[in-house]
Parts: structure tokens; C-alpha cells; sequence
């Protein structure tokens, strides 16, 4: 695989994950807030230390809250969330003399390759439903929604 198909899933990977925050963060801004707020966003959900497992976590409450756990969705959630870290903060190639091939080390077994073609389609392939059940949440809460360019983008307004 040459770099520019793995840079190219990168991008795919970490743009689609910035959709699916987006929906995350609207579920959880509409669930306590009762409407959709960009001060709200700006200052709380969009700060550098409001990790994403903070915003899995307070999302797997609301879904309790609302009678509706998901715990196979969570889990979903937090795979595509590591899928999109090894993306996101895994490139540096090692040489392996004795096979003479580089590769990238997986982080979690370092003598073994990362296989970037497996995570991409891993991720995609969890994303469409994941996204969609997110969707449908934040309407729930009053979100109006539209989506952009193949579903990747969201745009958020709220009712009332």
C-alpha cells in the first residue's frame, strides 16, 4: 500500500469522526441545554480538555436517561474512536531487514504491521449506522438536521 492511500483513508477517517462528534456533541448539548448552543460549544464540548471519552461517556448517560443504553453501540463508538487515533497518531515506518519491507508497528504488539486497508474498511464499515442511530437521537432531542457532500458534514439547528 503506497503512502497516498493511506493518507488519503487518514483523511477520510478523521473527517468522517469530526461528523460523528458533531452529532455526539448535538445530542448532548440539546439533552442539557433543551436547545442547541454555540457558546455552549465553543467554550465546553470544543475545549482541547474535553476528551472524546468524556463526550462517550456523558452520551452512554443520556442514552440510559432516555431508556435506550446502546452498550453494543458505545463499544462501536470507542473502536471507531481507536481506529481513528491509530489514524490519526501512527505513521512512523519501521525497516525490517530481514523481510527488507517497512511497515508501521501496531501499538499495542510492536513486532507486528499495522494493516491500514483492514482499519479503514473497519471503520467505515461501522460508520453509516453508528452516525445514523446519532442522527436520529439528536432529533429526537429537536435537532433539525442537514446533512453535506455524502453525509460526512452536519449542520445543526435547533426548534424553539
Amino acid at each position: 500500500m503506497n503512502d497516498k492511500t493511506v493518507s488519503e483513508m487518514r483523511s477520510e477517517v478523521i473527517e468522517s469522526f469530526i461528523g460523528l462528534e458533531a452529532c455526539i456533541d448535538a445530542v448532548i448539548g440539546i439533552h442539557y441545554l433543551g436547545k442547541l448552543s454555540m457558546a455552549f460549544y465553543e467554550e465546553v464540548l470544543y475545549d482541547e480538555y474535553f476528551s472524546f471519552g468524556l463526550k462517550a461517556r456523558i452520551l452512554e448517560k443520556i442514552l440510559c436517561a432516555d431508556g435506550d443504553p446502546q452498550p453494543a453501540l458505545i463499544q462501536r463508538l470507542r473502536r471507531l474512536n481507536n481506529i481513528r487515533n491509530i489514524f490519526a497518531h501512527c505513521g512512523v515506518q519501521r525497516y525490517d531487514s530481514a523481510t527488507k519491507r517497512s511497515y508501521t508497528p501496531n501499538p499495542r504488539k510492536l513486532d507486528t504491521a499495522l494493516d491500514f486497508g483492514e482499519l479503514h474498511s473497519e471503520f467505515v464499515g461501522g460508520l453509516a449506522e453508528l452516525r445514523d442511530y446519532l442522527l436520529e437521537a439528536a432529533t429526537r432531542k429537536g435537532a433539525v438536521i442537514k446533512l453535506k457532500e455524502g453525509g460526512r458534514w452536519v449542520d445543526f439547528a435547533s426548534v424553539g
